[in-house]
């Protein structure tokens, strides 16, 4: 399970301006980009967070902000728990079904200002992550921004696509591949790491919406591959803004 450590630590690796353009095209060219080189799609998913009113909340409440996204995303029969842990108290709703598993967290973390006033700050978090499909990704991302702007909220969004080929690869097979799928999104480099070890690349593509701002270039295309010898399998993942999670 996804810390909130992780969300904060890319907020400070972005020192960055979320922005959103209108571009057309940009899912459809991402799907292609990915089907034209062979890739099978293991999964799909968005991530989604957002700092909350910054305001003492009760359970009920907190637990009745999930139950209203929950909604929203069509979700039922799913678990709703709650749990402190010094100061952070999370609420946590997690639907598993046979082709997805969605999950709502709101967190809570109380801080010392520099006066000694112990302040809330509050975080909503959606994870949605789809089994072989990326179709139902799209859909109910549009479905997410909706929903984060009810709430009068700027989410940060991520959407990934994690694909797959069989065997390992070389260095030079990698880079063909990374090279293809940066081609067919007409992505420019921005920064990138290309080794045995480690295999990143950040870019800037104009044919997709959404971007940030780091260290004053604008970055939307992030790509990760790396080997996993229990399944023999070369894993490439593809993000936009920027893949937010392990790999």
């Amino acid at each position: 399970m996804r810390k909130i450590a992780i969300y904060m630590a890319m907020l400070l690796w972005v020192i960055a301006i979320f922005n959103k353009e209108n571009a057309n095209g940009s899912e459809g060219t991402i799907v292609k980009a990915l089907s034209t080189n062979n890739l099978y799609t293991e999964y799909s998913q968005i991530n989604v967070f957002s700092e909350y009113n910054a305001q003492y909340l009760s359970l009920d409440k907190k637990q009745k902000i999930i139950e209203d996204c929950a909604k929203k995303l069509g979700l039922s029969n799913y678990t709703l728990e709650s749990k402190k842990e010094g100061q952070r108290v999370s609420s946590i709703l997690v639907k598993k079904g046979k082709n997805a598993i969605s999950t709502i967290k709101f967190i809570t973390i109380e801080e010392k200002g520099e006066d000694g006033i112990v302040e809330p700050v509050n975080y909503l978090m959606v994870d949605l992550l789809f089994y072989k499909d990326s179709d139902s990704m799209y859909h109910y991302k549009d479905v997410v921004e909706s929903m984060f702007t009810d709430l009068k909220l700027k989410p940060q969004i991520s959407t990934s696509i994690v694909s797959s080929a069989s065997g390992i690869k070389t260095l030079e097979e990698k880079s063909a591949m990374a090279d293809a799928i940066l081609k067919d999104v007409d992505a420019k480099i921005v920064s990138q790491n290309r080794s045995d070890e480690i295999f990143t690349i950040y870019a800037y593509s104009k044919e997709i919406d959404e971007y940030i701002v780091n260290l004053g270039k604008k970055v939307n295309v992030n790509i990760a591959i790396s080997y996993d010898e229990t399944s023999d399998k070369t894993f490439i993942y593809y993000a936009t803004p920027i893949y937010n999670t392990d790999y």
